[in-house]
């Protein structure tokens, strides 16, 4: 089954995070980016992101994992609506980690959901000064 990545944000979180990416990585591919802009209505942004869900499900994909950054903030909330017409599987809490390890398995088999919410859970830590006292 093949699946499609998407990450989306407020703003350029979601650019962002692919940018850093590919100081890691090298060149990202085949990743749907959309970040809602100020002054951009939602109802506008997910026709944009409904128009491109249409043309990945052309080109093949029968899945779609979406990295979010809010649950319920506008960019996670406008494509809920999608999931009717798709198979759609939202993980909210975007960072880089999330997206580093779910775009270097996305050809293996697995729950990537599941595995992009772990690291999600794994990756946030609370380092303290007094931690490293002497």
């Amino acid at each position: 089954m093949a699946t499609q990545l998407v990450v989306c944000s407020h703003g350029n979180l979601a650019s962002g995070v692919i940018h850093a990416a590919e100081m890691i990585l090298g060149p990202v591919e085949d990743v749907l980016v959309f970040g809602l802009m100020p002054g951009v209505s939602p109802d506008v942004w997910r026709e944009e992101v409904e128009r491109a869900f249409a043309r990945s499900a052309r080109e093949g994909k029968s899945k779609f994992l979406v990295l979010a950054d809010l649950f319920g903030g506008s960019p996670c909330s406008s494509i809920i609506p999608l999931m009717h017409e798709y198979e759609i599987d939202i993980v909210t809490g975007l960072n880089l980690g999330m997206f580093l390890e779910v775009y270097s398995n996305l050809d293996q088999e697995g729950d990537l959901a599941q595995m992009a919410f772990d690291v999600q859970q794994a990756s946030c830590t609370v380092l303290r000064s007094q931690d490293f006292a002497s």
